[in-house]
């Protein structure tokens, strides 16, 4: 179980004895939404087997004295049958500076979407490898978070 999610279970139990041990309603009542929020995690969070992802990478680089500038295109298509959340990570390299962009993405995709982020970086000359892409899939409310690496 997921630290998020065990800390709404605890704090959904521990309202429950207080509102029995104090017999006050309102903190048995306001369980109720919590035990919603938890349930719609629950629910929306996606099965591992069933995420589908597919990536494309496209590197444009160049060559300038003893530094290398380049380009990055990463493209992520959802192929499963429903939406998801995701969080792409890109891996960083010590030697390596972002110019532009990011190296992260957080955004939800529909079935068949399709997204794309883009960054420049400036690096010193080298081998520099990019064989996997980090991707976080997880329900709505991050609740429940799964890492798929492609």
């Amino acid at each position: 179980m997921k630290n998020k999610a065990l800390f709404i279970g605890l704090m959904i139990t521990g309202l429950f004895f207080l509102g029995l041990i104090t017999r006050n309603s309102d903190l048995i009542l306001i369980n109720i939404f919590f035990i919603l929020y938890l349930f719609v995690g629950i629910i929306q969070a996606p099965d591992q087997e069933k995420v589908t992802l597919s990536a494309k990478r496209r590197c444009y680089k160049s060559k300038v004295e003893n530094s290398m500038y380049g380009n990055m295109t990463v493209q992520i298509v959802n192929g499963g049958r429903k939406n998801i959340c995701i969080a792409i990570e890109d891996p960083y390299y010590d030697r390596m500076e972002i110019t532009k962009g990011t190296l992260t993405l957080y955004t939800a995709l529909a079935p068949g979407e399709k997204t794309d982020f883009n960054y420049t970086f400036r690096s010193i000359r080298g081998g520099y490898e990019w064989n996997h892409l980090s991707v976080k899939v997880s329900d709505p409310f991050g609740i429940f978070v799964t890492t798929i690496n492609i």
